[in-house]
This record gives structure tokens, sequence and C-alpha cells, in this order.
């Protein structure tokens, strides 16, 4: 039938007739003379096959892989057990060397998990505890001490307690070295701020928080203007700017880290504009247009940061805010 398949036939064997040997060449095997690509071919492929196999090697193991330093973890955490709190108040101090030699199974010195700290004295500390950790720790103490000096003299914060249902943000120390022109830090100089984690803080800590930042062509046109008028040009710098700005949220933060107060319960409510905070930038910006107003000075439309305007009389009331 066309398309039908037809059952599978077993052949029988024996009925076939035995297959004859092959029949041996009577020609004389050739011989393959490789020429010099070929060889240098068969040459890259040895060494790439001997680089796979240097790389699937046994590597070595990790020294948290190995026994002793199990072992020693797992003492260190027994130890960490038997020297409780209760328990510690009650030895002296050889009593506890002597459970934690006993307690360590492979190192005899307890001093040996203890790393020795390399610092970097050319660059700034980066946290409070490697501020005081390193051996230059007494200018950074003195800097942290000029800085809370300054933010007692501005009134930066006052003490209280925190109110039920309100969270109270963190603060921490960031540092900067001073350099001259040549590249050399400047003695006595040493920077300490004291800035708010705002990274924290809820939306109903702060409102606006967007301030202009002056436009680079802006400043390439005033010098040209200054340069074709024959101006002179001035500058000045606003020593901690953003403290003059008044904040009118309550804003509540932790206390200063190296400084506690007497009370652990006390948290500090920031009166200015701290550094880090969300709305520091806006609340200074308002600060800087209230008194270039006053000033009689008109906002440029296209870039809020410019103000021009002419007087030929000074006006002291007009910087008190």
């Amino acid at each position: 039938m066309p398309g039908h398949l037809a059952p599978i036939r077993k052949i029988d064997e024996s009925t076939t007739a035995p297959s004859d040997p092959p029949a041996e060449s009577t020609h004389p095997p050739c011989k393959l003379n490789p020429t010099s690509k070929g060889q240098a071919f068969a040459e890259a492929i040895r060494v790439h096959d001997d680089r796979l196999a240097s790389r699937q090697s046994v590597k070595p193991v990790h020294r948290q892989q190995k026994a002793d330093v199990i072992e020693d973890f797992v003492s260190l955490s027994i130890t960490d057990n038997l020297l409780s709190a209760d328990l510690v108040d009650d030895l002296v101090f050889h009593e506890q060397g002597a459970i934690v030699n006993y307690c360590l199974l492979t190192s005899l010195d307890p001093h040996c998990f203890i790393r020795p700290c390399v610092f970097d004295l050319s660059k700034a500390p980066e946290s409070y505890y490697e501020a005081i950790a390193q051996p230059d720790a007494d200018v950074w103490k003195a800097a942290m001490q000029r800085e809370l000096m300054s933010l007692e003299d501005r009134h930066a914060f006052e003490r209280t307690t925190l109110p039920q249902g309100r969270k109270a943000i963190g603060l921490r120390w960031c540092y900067v070295y001073k350099y001259n022109p040549d590249g050399s830090t400047i003695l006595g100089k040493e920077k300490a701020r004291l800035v708010a984690q705002g990274f924290s803080q809820h939306p109903e800590d702060y409102g606006s928080t967007y301030a202009p930042v002056v436009k680079m062509t802006s400043i390439c046109m005033i010098l040209a203007y200054a340069n074709h008028r024959n101006y002179e040009l001035m500058s000045f710098d606003i020593k901690t700017a953003f403290l003059h700005a008044k904040l009118t949220l309550d804003i509540y933060c932790k206390q200063i880290p190296g400084f506690p107060e007497a009370d652990s319960h006390t948290v500090l409510r920031l009166l200015v504009a701290l550094y880090g905070l969300r709305q520091s930038s806006y609340k200074f910006y308002m600060l800087l247009l209230k008194i270039m107003t006053r000033l009689g000075l008109v906002c440029c439309e296209v870039d809020h940061m410019v103000f021009s305007g002419q007087w030929t009389s000074f006006h002291p009331y007009a910087f008190k805010w």
C-alpha cells in the first residue's frame, strides 16, 4: 500500500555470505612532512593547552578555610560566651587571660588576632574612631573642639528630650586638611566639620530642597563685562555659610560622636541649617535672596544666582536679618 510502512524484517544470518577480509594495501605508508606554518600552529595549540592545564590546577586553600583558623574562630566564640558580663566582673585580669589561653586550640598568644594598624598621615581620617586612633589624635581633637565652640557661639542647637513619635537623625564628623599652593598641608589649620546624616530625614522634616547654582556662562559674561568697562572685581568667603540660615521645622539629632551628654536620653534640636540636611542649601539661598533684595539688587530671570543693581549710599541695616 502506498505510504504504508512495512514491518521490519529480520535478516537471517545463516543465509548471508561471509564477508571477505579487506585486502592489504601494497603501497608503502606515506610520510607527512609538516611545514613551518603547521609546526607553528601545533606549537600554539600545545601552549594553549598547557595554559589551560595550569589554570585548572589545584588552587591554594584560603586562609579562612584552613582548619586552624576555623578552630580559632570556634575557640573565640566559646571564650566570648564564657566571659559574659556577669562573669567578667568577678574575675581578675590574670584569670581572664587563663581562660582565653585555655580556650584557644592552636594559638597560644591571644594577641595574634590583633592586626597592627597602619595610618596614612598624609590623608585626613574618614571617621571619628580613626581620628582618635591615629598618632596625631590631639590635632583632630583640637579641631573638633574648635568646631563645637563655633556651633555653641552660633546657638546651633539646644538640648532637649525626644518627643514621642519622632526619630532623631545621626551626626558624624568630616575631616579635611588645608593645603598651601605648593600642595603641602598647613599645620594648625586642620578642619573638622560636624554634619547631619540627612539621608535619614523623613519628608515631614523638610520642605523645599532646591537651590540654584550660578552658571559658568554667567561668570564668564560678568568677567568679560568687567574687563570691558575696566571695573574692579572683589570676592569674599562666608565662613560656615549654611549656619547663618535658621530652621523653621523641628529637627532632632542624636548626641555628637565623642562628646556624650550627661543624660543618655538627651537629644539635640537643630536651630540652624546644619551641613548635611536636605534643606540646608535652600535655606541659605532664601537668606541670600532676602539680603540682596534689601540691598536693592534685582535677581536675574535667566540665572537666579546673579543679582544686578546700583546704589549711591550704604545701608548698614540691610545686613541684619
